[in-house]
């Protein structure tokens, strides 16, 4: 499913980007596109990105160059990052996830942004047909999945009476909201845990151990991207979790 988001970002780029156009007057190198996310990819940098592009007869260091800076799992970053994107004429920005969107809108109202996260919900575009501005991409801030997660938790474990809920509050200024009245509609106590680097990830899963409540992973880049990370330490800590994504369930979660 990421793989597909992704493909569908390339998508969006070739509007952008005019295939085998030559460079501008006075410009040496091909457009600069920069992919702003949470960590490095498992795979090859950009590799299912560069794979759509070149299907749609986009080259490589002709059409286009590909750059990726990640945060190293620390929103934080994302700020220096996209100003540091920006300083070196970047022509498009792919931002993985609404932290990373929020962070290239705060340093440019006229560069190309291609995103994913809350993109109408947190102001980003003005709407999913028409966005607006200069941000567009995929909407998949989904707060409704992570109140589906805690039917599923408590159909599968209807003695529990706490949840705990692992979120990232910088992906919708709705996210918990929701699943609170959610858990409360079920009669269940939710215990939440806001995340916003994976030091404070792991200590969350820690947590949860601690508590040793089930767990609602929430629908985050900063968790999806560090799915490693997520299922190893779910294992570790012998945790009854749900997770977003149909991978991170393969893996264990």
């Amino acid at each position: 499913m990421i793989g597909r988001f992704l493909a569908t970002l390339a998508t969006i780029a070739l509007v952008l980007i005019a295939p085998g156009a030559p460079p501008a007057s006075g410009q040496t190198q091909a457009p600069l596109i920069v992919w702003l996310r949470s960590n490095a990819p498992e795979q090859p940098p950009g590799g299912v990105m560069r794979e759509a592009l070149a299907r749609h007869g986009l080259v490589e260091d002709r059409d286009y160059r590909l750059v990726l800076k990640h945060s190293g799992g620390d929103n934080a970053r994302f700020p220096a990052l996209a100003a540091e994107s920006v300083a070196e004429g970047a022509a498009l920005l792919i931002a993985f996830g609404s932290a990373a969107v929020r962070a290239a809108v705060g340093q440019t109202q006229t560069i190309p942004i291609v995103g994913t996260g809350a993109l109408v919900e947190l102001g980003f575009a003005q709407s999913r047909n028409r966005p607006g501005g200069n941000v567009t991409g995929v909407d998949i801030a989904a707060p409704e999945l992570d109140v589906k997660k805690f039917e599923v938790l408590k159909e599968l474990l209807p003695e529990a009476q706490h949840i705990t809920f692992i979120y990232d509050p910088t992906t919708s200024p709705t996210g918990r909201d929701r699943p609170d009245r959610m858990a409360a509609s079920l009669g269940l106590s939710i215990r939440a845990l806001p995340v916003t680097n994976l030091a404070e990830l792991a200590a969350a899963l820690a947590q949860a151990g601690e508590w040793g409540h089930p767990v609602n992973v929430g629908n985050a880049p900063l968790i999806a991207q560090n799915r490693p990370l997520v299922t190893d330490l779910v294992r570790r800590h012998r945790l009854a979790a749900i997770c977003e994504w149909p991978v991170m369930a393969a893996m264990g979660c």
